[in-house]
């Protein structure tokens, strides 16, 4: 994604140059959907770049090349390891950002780049948030005017048709297979949004229910090989 990639990038300036530590921002939020796999995208992204993730019992890290990967838990323990985060530099993945109401002043600090009126240890801190739109679902607030004034919003569309065959083929190496049960999803998802069923299906469900096929499938050509094999 072109915008996660520039975001990345004017952090790799900013740890280069001093001159521009405050250039940019030091957040990019991306909301969309439940299930379209936007942490995947997060992840995926920053492991092909070479970032290794650190966990909060890793030693503390100065390489810039690290982040953590946080879902909503213990307030507490979120909070330590954003503060070691930013003292390190490095990069935070926070899962479901706008149900952490909790957490925004502490986050408006690191993210001005100051905590408790001193400067972090390591240049290069960066928050990449996702997130549900608040107004489709339960629990999910609007972030502050502060906090989004110092985010990148980016909103994820779902994926098209076309190309969420192109992702169950993958899984199966079936195109007939892969039409069919995009069909099947696409009826099922407009029929929970005309009726207003919650949850709705999501691409995660299509995947799982299309690897779960796959996994049948090959057990099957299995079974019938040793059948073969034994009755010949």
């Amino acid at each position: 994604m072109r915008r996660l990639y520039d975001q990345l990038l004017m952090r790799q300036l900013r740890i280069a140059n001093s001159q521009l530590r405050k250039a940019g921002t030091r957040a990019i939020v991306l909301e969309g959907d439940s299930g379209i796999g936007k942490s995947v995208l997060v992840i995926e992204t920053l492991r092909a770049l070479g970032y290794t993730e650190l966990t909060k019992d890793s030693p503390s890290c100065s390489n810039g090349k690290h982040y953590y990967y946080l879902t909503p838990t213990d307030l507490e323990e979120m909070e330590t390891i954003l503060i070691k985060a930013f003292h390190e530099g490095a990069i935070v993945v926070v899962d479901e950002l706008n149900t952490l109401s909790p957490l925004e002043a502490l986050l408006n600090d690191l993210l001005s780049g100051r905590y408790k009126n001193q400067p972090a240890q390591q240049e290069g801190f960066m928050l990449i948030g996702t997130q549900n739109p608040a107004n489709k679902y339960k629990n999910r607030k609007i972030l502050s005017k502060a906090l989004a004034n110092r985010a990148r919003v980016e909103t994820i569309d779902n994926y098209p048709v076309e190309e969420l065959e192109e992702i169950v083929t993958a899984i199966t190496h079936d195109l007939d297979t892969a039409k069919k049960e995009t069909q099947t999803f696409e009826i099922a998802k407009n029929y929970a949004t005309a009726f207003h069923k919650h949850p709705e299906p999501t691409p995660r469900d299509l995947c799982r229910k299309t690897k779960l096929l796959s996994a049948n499938t090959r057990m099957e050509i299995e079974n019938d090989a040793a059948t073969t094999v034994f009755t010949t």
